[in-house]
């Protein structure tokens, strides 16, 4: 006999694509969504996989990866709970591989760490470095969320591998891409590089606005091979590179007047 494991999905307005990752989670014991004051079809499309539907409102900006996963977790009644964006989906190899830890080793472990597998305008990424080892699943009580942009969690116990990945899709056009890092970027040069660099010298803006995404760039087309990606490697290893510079522009022009010039 397994122990049981609960699905908890934060979304908003995901009409357009969350039907695919509930449709690979038809074999966990629970599903629980948190919905952020979705104005489409959202909640309608959730229902018809899970009657548990939370409403939530989001109250600090870089609180998305933790309010409502706190919230998700907290209304859970399973013994673990899987982490999962509505821009993922479970593979079949990774059902089955969950499946077999929560049936033979799960008891040993209070958490653990998987491989998520990117796409980029529908392509796998293979090149470039961008695969990525994630924790995700823990035991439920096991882990307190920190206030980040992204999810950010901190599990007490002991962490395992589960040797799967499930796949994720977070940019199907380059508008996307732009649109969301336009937004993300501003909270982050607003709040998170505040809290994490305070007001660094002039010098070190314009390099961060000129050789470090060089260097970024670089490193994916280059060093990590993103060229054997093809054109989408390259316009990745682009949109990448400017994804920092767009950081530290909205950074310099928040706290321009603030800045030592050395």
């Amino acid at each position: 006999m397994r122990e049981t494991i609960s699905a908890v999905l934060v979304v908003k307005n995901e009409e357009h694509q969350i039907e695919r990752v509930l449709k690979t989670l038809d074999w966990v014991d629970e599903i629980v969504v948190v919905d952020d004051q979705s104005t489409d079809r959202t909640r309608e499309i959730a229902g018809r996989y899970t009657p548990k539907i939370l409403p939530f409102h989001l109250s600090n900006s870089l609180a998305e990866g933790s309010e409502g996963r706190g919230m998700g977790e907290k209304a859970a009644t399973s013994d673990w709970i899987l982490q999962m964006d509505a821009d993922e989906e479970v593979t079949e190899k990774f059902k089955q591989e969950c499946l077999k830890v929560l049936a033979t080793i799960s008891q040993d472990y209070d958490g653990f760490k998987f491989y998520r597998k990117n796409f980029f305008l529908e392509h796998p990424m293979k090149w470039g470095g961008w695969s990525s080892l994630i924790f995700r699943m823990h035991r439920r009580g096991k882990v307190t969320y920190h206030e980040k942009l992204h999810l950010g969690m901190q599990v007490q116990g002991k962490i395992g591998h589960i040797d799967a990945e499930i796949n994720h899709y977070p940019f199907c056009s380059v508008a996307q891409f732009v649109e969301r890092h336009n937004r993300y970027s501003t909270v982050v040069a607003e709040e998170d590089m505040k809290n994490k660099y305070g007001l660094v010298s002039l010098k070190k803006v314009k390099y961060n606005l000129t050789i470090r995404p060089i260097k970024i760039f670089w490193k994916i087309y280059i060093k990590k091979k993103g060229y054997r990606d093809g054109m989408v490697g390259l316009i990745f290893s682009v949109l990448f590179s400017f994804q920092h510079f767009l950081e530290w522009a909205k950074y310099w022009e928040k706290y321009k007047d603030q800045l030592p010039p050395k």
